[in-house]
């Protein structure tokens, strides 16, 4: 008898759910790819600028975006929402030599991520396939983090961004008892293949050796000269502010003189002004 009526009831509620599951993910797909069309513009316009970039990967909630908010000094929404970076944020830093890098948070990987949905969330990985280097945060605290870890590989590997040069972020080590974060640095050495940084965002330790971890990742991407630039090209001038790093600038009766860190490619066109030549 009576039962019957409830379980109706179940039956309507699980279809409901089911339909707004559906709804969810055709809202999802449609963003992704309104998303991965406006990445397609950004990213053209940064491959002009030639600035160094580096993308965060890593699983949702290990901190991802509270470390974009602290190292870019700004603050970007911390959410523990599914696809609440799906716009994902790109902002410029400077790292401790001067040099600019622009750092942009990927997607947030998921536990269990439905099988469609799988295709549409590496279109937003694109990122990590051009950067220049990956910082891979993994929350410490995370009983699961080494899974997190070689499953956050994996999908890097389908997507050829596998040998990138990576920095991983142990993040959370607050949260990790004294005696467990020694084991757990020790436990989790050998499946790291690239610099590791213990890190609290929370508690904002941690921020000075993961900027010269990403120096040490773009040594071979910059040069440090001084330039002897004619008074007609005021534009290399501009570019050399923008593009990298100015040290001291001094007008000379020839031209600007001005030392500066730059990355290579722009570097290299502007060999026939080298002032030491």
């Amino acid at each position: 008898g009576g039962g019957g009526a409830g379980r109706g009831e179940g039956e309507k509620q699980i279809e409901v759910d089911r339909r707004l599951a559906r709804a969810r993910i055709e809202a999802i797909q449609r963003e992704l790819v309104l998303v991965t069309r406006q990445r397609a513009t950004q990213r053209k316009e940064r491959e002009r600028q030639a600035v160094a970039t580096a993308a965060i990967v890593g699983y949702t909630n290990a901190g991802k975006s509270s470390l974009l908010s602290l190292v870019s000094g700004s603050e970007v929404m911390a959410r523990d929402m599914l696809f609440a970076t799906l716009d994902t944020t790109t902002r410029k830093i400077e790292l401790p030599h001067g040099q600019p890098l622009l750092l942009t948070d990927t997607v947030g990987f998921i536990r269990n991520l439905p099988h469609r949905l799988v295709e549409a969330f590496k279109s937003t990985l694109e990122e990590a396939v051009l950067a220049d280097f990956l910082i891979q945060v993994v929350d410490a605290s995370d009983p699961e983090a080494v899974r997190h870890y070689e499953t956050t590989l994996e999908v890097l590997n389908e997507l050829g961004a596998g040998d990138k040069p990576m920095i991983v972020v142990l993040n959370k080590v607050d949260l990790v008892p004294e005696e467990r974060r020694g084991a757990l640095e020790t436990l989790l050495a050998p499946h790291f293949s690239g610099r590791v940084v213990p890190m609290s965002v929370k508690e904002g330790n941690g921020e000075g050796d993961l900027l010269n971890a990403c120096v040490e990742m773009l040594e071979s991407r910059v040069r440090r000269a001084r330039f002897l630039i004619p008074y007609t090209r005021s534009d290399l001038v501009a570019a050399m502010h923008s593009e990298g790093k100015v040290f001291s600038t001094e007008y000379v009766e020839e031209g600007t003189l001005l030392e500066a860190v730059l990355p290579v490619a722009f570097y290299n066109k502007l060999e026939s002004f080298l002032a030491d030549r």
